[in-house]
Order: structure tokens, then sequence, then C-alpha cells
């Protein structure tokens, strides 16, 4: 009681849903078939109805070194949120991001016969978006680039990047809809509760240089699988 005593209130939550990923990292490693079951996978969802499969993705992950990055981004984004928002929306956040990484994945990758994807990079996306409509001047800085980035100017060049990326033509890599998916909707929750009100123009580039090209990529993607 003593340690929990220590820790900032803000922390709590985050620490929480750590947890959770590594109980079902341990569990997987214990019963390796668990991880077919939660991976994230376009051909069970469609043929199969797995529905269950746009949820479950954040249970499954590649191995440590996976899990330790997606924890990180735990530890460092969703306090801010979890301060302003409380743990409820934060949990929220981060269950819509996963949801919202695994419905880009279903749309952007409909053409690939088995398309999958694990981790909780979605739910992490999510947080981080919706932390930087937040605190869009915080200070995020890049593994092997020393000068910090404001969050604003980050979060329109992720969203941008995962944009590009995830027209490569590369199956066997990162999910980029996924975290296109999770930057997304985690910044769709942050805009409504913010009720869309913008009051630094810096939320302004955010929203509409960052969060609405997303929407607009994937409902033109939409509209083609329509056609066809």
């Amino acid at each position: 009681m003593q340690i929990f005593a220590q820790i900032d209130p803000s922390q709590i939550s985050s620490l929480y849903l750590i947890c959770v990923l590594i109980v079902a990292h341990l569990a997987a490693l214990w019963q390796p078939q668990l991880i077919n079951y939660f991976v994230f996978s376009s051909k069970q969802i469609r043929e199969h109805r797995e529905y269950f499969r746009l949820f479950t993705p954040f249970l499954a992950h590649a191995g440590w070194l996976h899990l330790l990055m997606n924890a990180v981004g735990i530890y460092y984004f969703a306090p801010l949120v979890d301060l302003h928002w409380g743990p409820t929306v934060l949990t929220a956040i981060f269950v819509l991001s996963v949801f919202g990484g695994s419905i880009f994945s279903l749309i952007l990758r409909r053409s690939d016969n088995d398309y999958q994807s694990l981790g909780a990079s979605g739910g992490v996306s999510g947080l981080l978006m919706a932390s930087f409509f937040l605190e869009p001047h915080l200070s995020v800085g890049i593994i092997f680039i020393p000068v910090a980035i404001p969050a604003y100017i980050f979060g329109i060049l992720f969203t941008w990047a995962s944009i590009l990326l995830s027209r490569t033509q590369d199956r066997n890599r990162i999910s980029h809809e996924g975290h296109l998916g999770g930057l997304f909707f985690g910044g769709l929750v942050a805009a409504a509760l913010m009720k869309f009100e913008m009051p630094i123009i810096e939320l302004n580039w955010l929203l509409y240089l960052g969060l609405f090209p997303a929407g607009l990529y994937v409902v033109l993607h939409w509209a083609k699988i329509i056609r066809n």
C-alpha cells in the first residue's frame, strides 16, 4: 500500500492497463493458441463473423519488446488523459481506438486475403492523439532525432506518415492502418469531448491537417470499394 501511496493518482489507471497487457502476454506464452484467438484477422471477421477480433488485438503481442514499446506509450500519454477526463474516459478512448484501428485495417487492407495484426498500438495511438489535443505544445522526442517537436506538429506528421506508409506493398510490416485508425478515433473522441471548440490555432491545425485527412482518406477508400 505504501508503494501505491507514492504513485501519482493519474498514473494508476495506466499501470492497471499495462498490467492487463502483461497478464495477457503471459497467458499467451502459457497457451500459445490464445494469440490466434486474439489476433485481428480480416478473413475470420469477413468469412466467419468473428467480430470480437475488432477489439482483442491489444491482448496479443509479438514479443516482450513489442509489449514494452506499447507499455512505454501508455505510461507517458495515458496519465494526461486520466488527469483531465478520468479513468473511465481513458479506458473508453483506448478501447475505441483499438476498434478504430481494426476498422481502418479492415477497410484499407480489404484486398488482402487474410491480413492479420496484433498489439496495442492502435489504442496507444489513440491515447497519444487525445493527449495532443489536451496539450498541443507538449514536447515530443523521436529516437535518433535530438530536437523535440511540438505535439500538434508531431500528430500531423504521424498521421500523414501513417497514410503514406499504409499504401506500401510490403505485407510483413507494422500495421500503419491500425495506427491511423487509432489516431483518428482517439482524436475524434478528444475533439468531441472538447465540443470541437478549438481555443488556439494549433488545435485547429491538428484537427484540419491531422484528423480530417485521416477520415477523408478512409472514406474515399471505402467509396472506391463500393464502386467496385
